[in-house]
């Protein structure tokens, strides 16, 4: 079984806000970095209040223009995501598989 990291959102932000597309950037080079090393990705959301598409999009939609559907599913694994906020992660994850062509 592949070695997992962890990467704490809060700890990644400063802040129980994850809002701005720059720090979604910073999340999505460490998640990058991680996946081209052949690791799983445990991004945990603990005690994160707010969660904005800016900082979705630039964390882990733009992960689906070098990866496939498949690939982000086996390797990526989301946690202490609050139960209202589930809705704007699938919104975001099926517009950037339609705006990357991803194949499911």
């Amino acid at each position: 079984m592949p070695q997992a990291i962890t990467i704490n959102i809060l700890n990644e932000t400063g802040s129980n806000l994850a809002v701005t597309q720059q720090s979604g950037q910073l999340v999505f080079d460490k998640i990058n970095k991680a996946l081209t090393r052949g690791l799983i990705v445990n991004i945990d959301f603990l005690n994160i209040e707010l969660i904005t598409p800016a900082f979705l999009n630039a964390a882990i939609g733009q992960l689906y223009s070098k990866y496939s559907s498949n690939e982000l599913q086996e390797k990526i694994k989301l946690q202490n995501v609050l139960q209202d906020d589930l809705g704007l992660f699938q919104k975001i994850l099926n517009n950037a598989k339609v705006y990357f062509k991803v194949s499911q």
